[in-house]
């Protein structure tokens, strides 16, 4: 898809293969689990794989759509590389949602065996956690302790650096980062700066300000530093 539409593989859209095994992977593993639930029920192969495909999979078609539209929104972004890498991603999820919805059932018709049992341990494990936490005045307890979870995150997260230097993208060993360090080492370095001009439509058509503009470009080049 990427190579139809002409996008380029960038350091963030090498990501992708991941994103869509990890997502694809947790959807049919749903899809397993409510299978064998059903086969254990009584159901035949046939009928456990039809009722999996019908509950499960428009679960997961709402997940993958909710996804898509999320991972769309980049295209909103003033950035190609986020608007390359939501599109690929949107028209992935949808993709793998519907290799799923046609390849899960069809395999899982081929089952000959008998359903798996249910893992107690896990199971047993899952359910004293949630009757603990349905316990009453407990739900109360536990949303504010979510809440104050995310308000402690929020007030930490001030404290991020954000860091778009070229070298950390790549590893230490990388001949670029070795030129690059070479450069800060024995010169001044690379920096690069942007002087973006804003203003009303039309003002770039004014000649007071196209002489300013030549203005600032003039005293720009007397000081380098």
């Amino acid at each position: 898809i990427a190579a139809l539409i002409g996008e380029v593989i960038t350091p963030l859209s090498v990501s992708f293969p991941t994103l869509l095994l990890v997502i694809g992977i947790g959807d049919s593993l749903h899809f397993l689990s409510r299978f064998h639930e059903e086969r254990r029920a009584g159901l035949s192969v046939q009928a456990a794989a039809l009722e999996t495909g019908m509950t499960v999979g428009e679960a997961c078609f709402l997940t993958s759509f909710t996804s898509a539209v999320g991972f769309g929104s980049l295209c909103l972004t003033n950035m190609p590389i986020l608007q390359g890498f939501g599109i690929i991603a949107s028209i992935g999820l949808i993709t793998a949602f519907f290799v799923q919805i046609t390849l899960m059932p069809a395999c899982l018709c081929f089952s000959k065996g008998p359903p798996l049992e249910e893992q107690e341990r896990v199971s047993s494990g899952i359910r004293t956690i949630v009757r603990a936490i349905i316990k009453p005045g407990r739900p109360l307890l536990v949303t504010l302790f979510g809440a104050f979870i995310c308000l402690g995150s929020a007030v930490a997260s001030q404290d991020l650096n954000i860091n778009y230097f070229f070298s950390k993208i790549l590893s230490s060993e990388h001949t670029a980062s070795k030129g690059n360090a070479l450069l800060d080492e024995s010169f001044t370095g690379l920096l690069s700066v942007d002087v973006n001009l804003q203003g009303p439509e039309g003002s770039f058509k004014n000649p007071e300000v196209l002489k300013k503009m030549d203005e600032l470009l003039a005293s720009a080049s007397e000081h380098p530093g």
